[in-house]
């Protein structure tokens, strides 16, 4: 049985692990970036809805994109890390188990891409000028499903860390993360294509920023339904993958 305070104690260690190596330092130059370039457009101006919008779908899509690297970077790196530190050794030793492990480092991994999606959501939609009419539902849908796309991609990372070396691995999660429907594009004769996990399924910016109607209840629930499944299936057998793995 599943122990949350186990789960939420290494969850905690992970992300302090991670602000102790400065790894937001990366992440402030991105925002920094970001802020500088949201800045200079309002300084400047301009009176071309096409502009506003242009801009607007640029800052989504690199806040979704940066959000969904950062939960995939480090779910890869979380246990081949331990791996390599010894740090797993004692962790083990306690009356810890695997099961836990795999949740606390996916939710550690699923908590930073979500802080970063918040920090830098709330920031375009407060700086970046609106010039056309937007649905206010879509909007909602976008910051709903980002939730479990986010869940998506920590997964992905941690399974392909089990599975394979850590560079191949993060290059096979970072394809499906932000290319899996390119590949379906182009293998659409292919079946297999068709069943890739893809959490791009989640991304609606281009909707919203094209002024798109909401989806309907029923498409929009059975996306999340996609990404749960996809979820439970990776992380459980990420478990398994982890139990049966000599440490």
């Amino acid at each position: 049985m599943i122990n949350c305070n186990h789960v939420l104690l290494i969850a905690r260690g992970a992300v302090l692990e991670m602000l102790r190596r400065k790894d937001l330092a990366v992440l402030g130059l991105f925002m920094g970036l970001f802020l500088l370039l949201v800045g200079v457009s309002r300084f400047v101006g301009f009176d071309n809805p096409a502009t506003g919008t242009f801009l607007l779908n640029l800052s989504l899509t690199l806040i979704v994109g940066l959000s969904h690297l950062i939960a995939l970077t480090m779910s890869a790196r979380q246990m081949p890390d331990e791996l390599e530190r010894r740090t797993l050794y004692p962790l083990l030793a306690r009356p810890v188990r695997r099961a836990d492990v795999i949740l606390g480092k996916w939710s550690a991994s699923l908590f930073t891409g979500l802080v970063v999606f918040s920090a830098m959501m709330f920031l375009a939609l407060v700086l970046v000028p609106k010039l056309e009419t937007y649905q206010i539902g879509t909007l909602l849908q976008l910051l709903v499903l980002q939730l479990p796309a986010l869940a998506f991609t920590a997964a992905l990372g941690l399974y392909f860390s089990m599975r394979m070396p850590r560079l191949l691995g993060l290059f096979l999660g970072a394809i499906l993360v932000y290319g899996a429907g390119y590949v379906v594009s182009f293998g659409r004769n292919f079946p297999i294509v068709h069943v890739l996990p893809n959490p791009g399924r989640l991304n609606l910016v281009v909707r919203y920023t094209d002024g798109v109607a909401p989806l309907a209840a029923g498409e929009f629930l059975m996306l999340a339904l996609y990404a749960c499944l996809w979820i439970v299936l990776l992380v459980a057998a990420t478990i398994r993958l982890f139990h049966t793995r000599s440490v």
